[in-house]
């Protein structure tokens, strides 16, 4: 057999290098969304609590619940810092993910650059045609002649792929190298975002404790005003409590007097099916019973099936009529997307017990939330129902609608649009807020009862 000259010897295997392809490490997109949508939020609230401080601010009275309100914004702003911050996460993520890619690609730039130069050098060292013809001719057979062309020809495709391959590399360099800059730009323009909200939210830091100083300068007039509003929060809740406790009284002796009727129509139809067993019969052939048919010509009876029965609900004597039960199904499927009683609002005080803002030692009880709204704005029904109240606490109104075992009350109304035992829709005007003439503020006292317990509001409440 006979030896090909050394340089004849192409290398049998080559080395073919494969571009990963390279693709941006983002984090889900859903969760980027969300924060993009968050944010939005966060905005929009802060600039609906600038709207309003600015409103109550109108009076130059500072009140408890301008600094509430500014409570509530700095609130909202520290949240979109938050917010911020965890986009620069995702920034610095992508900026250390983009670093990465580039060093790949440069690694493997110069790899394919280092390969392409060893082909190109051993291209240049047996460019002869006389080369590239003698070794196809020194095969020992046609069919090796055959496959050595065949080798030949991949090999030029080799390196025109090696040559393509160092184009495309170097366009995705290009291009990460671009999207990079464009990352670090977005970064600082962000982290600028952030240190303005962060100035903000010092400034707010001093507006407020101006505030508390100012008030605490009338320590004597807001322990007044403290007091009175105790007073009149004691007397609505007891009223409340004597309006559910009434409805239930009701509610019961309706479903004992329906008892009473069911027993009284039970016992005449028993009565009257004993007569008609003890009246003699005109058939004198229907004395003598009949045989009683024998075991094999009964049917067999059919084999017992499970039947499920689904999960009782705890009985309420308030929901003792289908109509009632009806209503409180339907108000507890809408939980969550109840209109709110007043267009436009800002919540100043939420449910449960919270510390005053002024005074750290006196705690407060809400029963429900405090909303501040427009001077004279009409208040929403936000379920249909049944009026079962409208009473007076300190010349101001209150007006209790149930719904099956819930009630809804509204107070601190100027007036009352509705009557007791009216039937009431959803988003009727049963009343319009009062504005306490002294702080210019208009507030509406909201609250929702399970039975006779209270429950958070903001739970049953569609977002706003």
């Amino acid at each position: 057999m006979r030896l090909l000259p050394p340089f004849y010897c192409l290398p049998i295997v080559l080395l073919c290098c494969l571009l990963p392809c390279l693709t941006w490490a983002q984090q889900p997109s859903s969760s980027r969304a969300e924060l993009e949508q968050q944010r939005e939020q966060l905005q929009k609230d802060i600039q609906r609590a600038t709207q309003d401080l600015n409103l109550v601010q109108k009076n130059k009275q500072r009140t408890i619940t301008q600094l509430r309100i500014l409570d509530n914004k700095m609130r909202l702003r520290q949240k979109l810092v938050t917010n911020i911050n965890q986009e620069i996460n995702f920034i610095n993520g992508d900026i250390n993910k983009a670093n990465h890619d580039i060093s790949s690609l440069q690694k493997d730039l110069d790899t394919l650059r280092a390969q392409y130069g060893r082909l190109v050098v051993y291209a240049y060292k047996n460019r002869s045609a006389y080369d590239f013809l003698n070794f196809i001719l020194s095969a020992n057979s046609f069919n090796d002649a055959i496959k050595r062309f065949e080798y030949l020809k991949q090999y030029r495709a080799y390196r025109q792929n090696q040559a393509a391959s160092i184009i495309q590399t170097q366009t995705q360099l290009k291009e990460k190298i671009k999207n990079l800059d464009a990352m670090k730009e977005k970064r600082g323009n962000v982290l600028a975002s952030e240190k303005g909200q962060m100035q903000k939210i010092e400034n707010e830091k001093q507006e407020k404790d101006d505030m508390v100083k100012g008030l605490k300068g009338h320590e004597k007039e807001l322990m007044t005003s403290i007091k009175e509003k105790r007073i009149q929060s004691n007397q609505l809740s007891i009223k409340i409590a004597a309006v559910i406790r009434r409805e239930i009284e009701e509610a019961q002796r309706r479903a004992a007097a329906e008892a009473r009727k069911r027993a009284e129509a039970e016992a005449r139809a028993r009565a009257l099916a004993e007569a008609k067993e003890s009246a003699p019969s005109s058939n004198p052939s229907t004395k003598e019973s009949a045989p009683p048919p024998s075991a094999s010509s009964q049917p067999a009876a059919p084999p017992p099936v499970a039947v499920i029965t689904p999960k009782a609900r705890p009985a309420n004597v308030l929901e003792s009529t289908p109509e009632a039960l009806a209503l409180s199904e339907s108000f507890e499927s809408n939980k969550g997307k109840l209109p709110w009683p007043v267009s436009k609002a800002i919540i100043v005080s939420t449910f449960g017990i919270h510390q005053n803002p002024v005074m750290e030692k006196i705690t407060e009880d809400n029963k429900g939330i405090t909303l501040e709204t427009e001077a004279d704005a009409p208040v929403h029904a936000i379920f249909n129902g049944e009026v079962a109240s409208v009473f007076p606490v300190s010349n101001r109104w209150t007006v209790v609608i149930r719904h099956g075992q819930y009630f809804t009350v509204y107070s601190n109304l100027k007036e009352a649009t509705v009557q007791t035992g009216q039937q009431v829709k959803t988003m009727q005007t049963v009343g319009n807020v009062y504005t306490n003439p002294n702080t210019g503020e208009s507030e509406l006292d909201f609250q929702i009862y399970k039975s006779q317990q209270p429950v958070d509001p903001q739970t049953w409440l569609r977002s706003m």
